[in-house]
């Protein structure tokens, strides 16, 4: 059988034999609040981030500035279009690299580190910068946000929706070994393929007052950007003992081994117990009756 694409009506009376949907696509279509919105035209309840939440968080810049208005420190963040006039943009890159002898690019819409690059003050003249920051092998090179390189250890955390608001699980630190340089990204080969480079402590190695405020600064993230039932929130501590947040992830990794499942067997979750309570705190939001576990 040869198959074919469901026309819009055929795709919406699939979807409306559904109680709940769940998304769980990561990227582009997924996260950045589409299908959120082809959810919401349906008239299908879904777990996760409203349509116009997801596309916030999805885009590096629009995050950046919500945190910041709601004085929440991240990562400094400058963004530049295609389309704005070259003298800006040399501009705009000058000042970031007087003040840091690193830069790091990055798509504004994306993730898992694609196009992500790192760029020394001393590695090119202004002008080859300029060329490369839209180049066409770059990940949704249209719009790239251009930050400071942050010194400083990784971490991860993961927020779930609770009765009396967001909830944040241990964070999970995130350990290079044997890197190329010190400034050498967590690439996706090192997220996603095999490999004995990168180690996850759970709990980290912070001290209980550092954990304890990581903690706090998640769940006023997940409360400022109006997330929902659950997500994963990436950032730094910085060489000052800073928190920054630099990624907000309204769909966390499902495989066996993912972050969210990680964390919450720290508090005695298991992977059932965990995808329970998130598909719970959606259906009570839809007003859904959901089954007890036996």
């Amino acid at each position: 059988m040869v198959s074919r694409p469901l026309s819009r009506g055929e795709l919406f009376d699939r979807l409306n034999s559904c109680d709940i949907a769940f998304p769980a696509i990561h990227g582009a279509f997924g996260e950045d609040g589409k299908l959120q919105e082809l959810l919401d035209e349906a008239g299908v309840p879904y777990v996760g981030a409203g349509a116009k939440a997801a596309s916030s968080a999805y885009d590096k810049y629009s995050a950046w500035v919500l945190l910041k208005d709601a004085n929440i420190l991240a990562v400094p963040s400058i963004l530049l279009t295609r389309d704005m006039a070259p003298d800006v943009i040399a501009d705009a890159i000058m000042t970031i690299l007087h003040e840091n002898d690193r830069i790091v690019l990055k798509p504004a819409a994306g993730g898992s580190s694609l196009g992500v690059e790192v760029v020394e003050s001393t590695d090119m003249a202004i002008d080859r910068l300029q060329n490369s920051l839209f180049r066409s092998d770059r990940h949704n090179a249209d719009r790239v946000v251009v930050q400071p390189w942050v010194a400083g250890i990784e971490f991860t955390i993961v927020v779930l929706e609770g009765p009396n608001g967001p909830v944040a699980l241990i964070p999970l630190e995130i350990e290079r070994n044997r890197r190329a340089d010190e400034f050498e990204i967590l690439s996706y080969r090192h997220k996603y393929l095999p490999n004995d480079d990168t180690a996850y402590p759970c709990p980290p190695t912070f001290s209980d007052e550092l954990i304890d405020e990581i903690r706090h600064t998640a769940e006023r993230v997940f409360d400022s950007m109006e997330l929902r039932d659950f997500a994963r929130v990436d950032g730094w501590v910085d060489s000052q003992g800073h928190v920054l947040i630099s990624d907000i992830n309204v769909i966390s990794g499902m495989e066996q081994n993912s972050f969210l499942f990680i964390q919450a067997a720290q508090v005695g979750l298991t992977h059932g117990d965990v995808l329970s309570h998130i598909i719970g705190s959606a259906s009570r939001r839809a007003a859904l009756h959901q089954e007890e576990k036996s």
